[in-house]
């Protein structure tokens, strides 16, 4: 089912330029790489991250994930939703619900025990920017079109990327 593995983009690609990245040129396994960003995530106007790194992983067809190290996440904020789910690379994710707002649902998520070649993943959260408030360099990231995606659209990713309705044969 799966056409794209970021080798060519497809004709429907957006055009990039200067330091604009085409999710079309992201991987099929992803791709992690340790990065030195500024990342701040905000409930409201409370900051329950904020990190000068990250792993971000990037995949064919979606923005990239970031994902920040524990000793960055105030994780007495949180608490383990009893739910998960599975990434046929990464494994199963614990998934996590604000403690405050328990209502807002899952708002991020952590593997415990990641698959190779991703255990840098281990110790480390990803967060939904449709539920936080998420800044990558001061910009505010917008999030991934649909409701099960996590990854973070800001002004250099060009796509169009997967989420949205029609786009399940990515």
């Amino acid at each position: 089912m799966w056409k794209y593995y970021g080798r060519s983009r497809p004709t429907f690609a957006e055009k990039t330029t200067g330091d604009e990245e085409s999710v079309w040129d992201y991987p099929r396994p992803p791709k992690i790489e340790r990065v030195f960003v500024d990342i701040i995530v905000k409930i409201d106007e409370v900051i329950i991250s904020q990190s000068p790194e990250a792993f971000k992983v990037s995949e064919t067809a979606s923005p990239p994930t970031y994902y920040i190290k524990a000793e960055n996440v105030s994780i007495e904020n949180f608490v383990k939703h009893s739910g998960s789910s599975y990434c046929e690379w990464k494994g199963v994710a614990t998934h996590w619900k604000l403690k405050s707002k328990s209502s807002v649902g899952v708002v991020g998520w952590s593997y415990d025990n990641p698959n190779e070649p991703y255990h840098y993943l281990k110790d480390c959260f990803a967060f939904y920017p449709a539920k936080l408030n998420c800044f990558l360099e001061n910009e505010r990231v917008r999030p991934q079109p649909g409701k099960f995606y996590g990854g973070w659209v800001t002004n250099n990713i060009k796509g169009p990327v997967k989420g949205a309705l029609g786009t399940e044969g990515w």
